[in-house]
């Protein structure tokens, strides 16, 4: 049965299709059997569409929003003429 993102974006295969393609290749395999249930389940989960990365609070996060790195990533969240506050020098930064 095809998931809500598999309707729209048909190139997201289904668990079948992704476990068939993992137990044809013995090195994907080994690695596949190495982890834990709950982080195959996981795999299967993300890579089939039914959950997704948790962007907003990992180190994902950290890297994209990081202000020292590129001030006027951040502008986005609040009002374009707002000044961004960077760690890095303690100045306000308009980029």
């Amino acid at each position: 049965m095809a998931n809500k993102l598999q309707e729209r974006f048909p190139e997201i295969r289904t668990r079948a299709q992704i476990l068939q393609e993992i137990y044809g290749n013995s090195h994907l395999l080994n690695r596949y059997q190495e982890w834990e249930p709950e982080r195959q389940e996981m795999f299967l989960d993300m890579f089939t569409g039914v959950r997704g990365v948790k962007v907003l609070y990992d180190s994902f996060f950290k890297i994209v929003f990081n202000p020292d790195e590129i001030p006027g990533r951040l502008l986005f969240c609040g009002s374009a003429d707002a000044p961004v506050q960077t760690g890095k020098t303690g100045k306000e930064s308009e980029e």
